[in-house]
C-alpha cells in the first residue's frame, strides 16, 4: 500500500491525482485521510465530477434503502461509479455489519474510497492492504493526522 501525503495548498495536485490513479485502474480502493473540515469528500466529489462517475455514498444508506438501489446498482456500468464509505460513521454505526459486508461484497468489484481508513480498518479488523493507494491532507509538513475525538 503507498501512502502519499498533500498538504491542504495542494488541493488542486491531490484532485488530479486521484482522478489518474481511479482513471488508469479499473477498479481501485483508496483512502482519504485528514482531519475534520479539510476538504476530504469535497475532493472526492470533485474527482466523481471530474471523471463523469456516479457516486453513492454508502454512509447515509439504511439497509432498507440499499434493498431498493441493489438492483440497479449491481446491473449499473460498475467502471461508471464510485462509491463513498465515511470510515468513522460506518465504524461506529448501528449498523455497522451491513457496511463491513458491503464493503467487502464490491471490494475489487468497482472504484471504492473510505473517508479515515485508519479508523475504518482498526474498527472492522482489516488489514491494510485491502488499498491501493491511502491520501493524506495535511494542514502543514508538521502536521500529522489525529482524531482526539475517539480517544
Amino acid at each position: 500500500m503507498k501512502r502519499v501525503i498533500y498538504l491542504e495548498s495542494e488541493y488542486d495536485k491531490l484532485v488530479n491525482h486521484m482522478s489518474k490513479i481511479i482513471r488508469d485502474y479499473e477498479f481501485c480502493c483508496i483512502g482519504i485521510s485528514g482531519n475534520t473540515g479539510l476538504g476530504k469528500s469535497t475532493a472526492v466529489k470533485q474527482v466523481a465530477c471530474n471523471l463523469n462517475k456516479a457516486i453513492l455514498e454508502c454512509h447515509e444508506l439504511e439497509p432498507e434503502a440499499w434493498g431498493c438501489l441493489n438492483d440497479t446498482f449491481a446491473a449499473a456500468n460498475k467502471t461508471n461509479q464510485l462509491l463513498l464509505f465515511d470510515g468513522i460513521i460506518v465504524s461506529f454505526h448501528l449498523h455497522r455489519k451491513f457496511y463491513q459486508d458491503l464493503f467487502l461484497r464490491y471490494l475489487h468489484a468497482t472504484t471504492i474510497v473510505i473517508e479515515h481508513p485508519d479508523i475504518f480498518l482498526e474498527q472492522n479488523n482489516l488489514s491494510g492492504d485491502v488499498f491501493d493507494i491511502i491520501f493524506e491532507i495535511r494542514t502543514n509538513s508538521n502536521h500529522h493526522v489525529t482524531y482526539p475525538f475517539l480517544y
